[in-house]
């Protein structure tokens, strides 16, 4: 229901199409008090890490679940993806696996800022091969 989201989210779809990568979305307009160039820039972010994260699995292990709906008063952004080894913490922040980690992990970082700036919470979570993500903003 918001042109700048329906438009990334089937560009996203359609870049992990390209990567064999199906990825299912249910979505609903949510929150209103963050704009649309924010919460873009958050899926895309968190999009973009999924995407990546499938890229090297089998064939047969590569999809994307993204949920976006509005329950009560809470607004709930939920990615699921499986993932290949455990992610890694570092002062509750998910650290980049990457080699040069000064410029990687910007992604990430933009959308804990942004989760702080509108008060919501963001939750990973790594259980039988599959990662999960959740961001919750409280209107």
């Amino acid at each position: 229901g918001v042109e700048a989201i329906d438009i990334l989210l089937a560009y996203k779809r359609s870049l992990a199409n390209l990567h064999s990568i199906n990825m299912s979305i249910i979505g609903e307009k949510i929150s209103n008090h963050i704009p649309d160039y924010k919460m873009a820039a958050l899926l895309g972010n968190l999009l973009d890490n999924a995407i990546e994260n499938c890229q090297n699995l089998e064939l047969d292990n590569k999809w994307i679940q993204v949920i976006i709906r509005k329950v009560g008063e809470i607004s709930l952004i939920k990615i699921t993806n499986p993932y290949f080894q455990i992610p890694q913490c570092v002062n509750g922040r998910l650290a980049t696996s990457k080699e040069n980690k000064q410029i990687h992990g910007i992604g990430s970082r933009s959308v804990q800022e942004t989760v702080k700036q509108y008060g919501g919470t963001i939750t990973y979570e790594y259980t039988d091969g599959k990662f999960c993500v959740v961001v919750s903003f409280f209107n």
